[in-house]
């Protein structure tokens, strides 16, 4: 469900209705899993809406930003976990159950690619660089939509082995 529908004219937006968007985004909005929204997007999209009333006002379009009365969320720390090389040799050991899980995973920790982009990767993505003698992927981001050329690692290029024949 999404907070209000389109064509709202900004000049409605005051802070009655900014608490109530601060309010939808700590209590009831979710993510596409249905998780709560985490401190840092509450933080993110809450900016954004800020961002918009600003320009809005800057440009003539409101005569009182509401963003200026109403206090945002405070940004989350972020704790980075990653694997060391000896639990990536030690995962690339073990057995799984589905090999092709498996092999994205170990692609993903060693690209630095997100599984939503491993997920969209076609063949036409790889490619190689005879001058450079390197592999990488030209592909656009899921997340960002932001198109992105990132060199891989022999190691990488490894786990996905050949082309295949339909």
């Amino acid at each position: 469900m999404k907070f209000c529908p389109e064509g709202i004219p900004i000049n409605q937006d005051d802070t009655k209705w900014l608490n109530t968007f601060k309010d939808y985004l700590q209590n009831t909005a979710r993510t596409k899993s249905e998780t709560k929204l985490s401190q840092n997007s509450l933080h993110s999209y809450f900016n954004k809406v800020k961002a918009c009333l600003r320009i809005a006002f800057n440009e003539e379009l409101i005569q009182k930003n509401p963003a200026d009365r109403v206090k945002g969320f405070k940004q989350g720390e972020v704790k980075r976990e990653f694997l060391i090389f000896e639990e990536l040799k030690k995962i690339a050991k073990t057995s799984c159950g589905i090999p092709q899980l498996k092999t994205a995973f170990l692609f993903s920790c060693l690209t630095g690619i997100r599984w939503s982009d491993i997920n969209n990767l076609l063949w036409k993505d790889l490619q190689y660089s005879e001058t450079s003698d390197y592999w990488f992927l030209r592909f656009r981001q899921q997340k960002t939509n932001g198109d992105e050329t990132l060199p891989i690692p022999q190691q990488a290029r490894d786990l996905i082995g050949d082309r295949r024949s339909k």
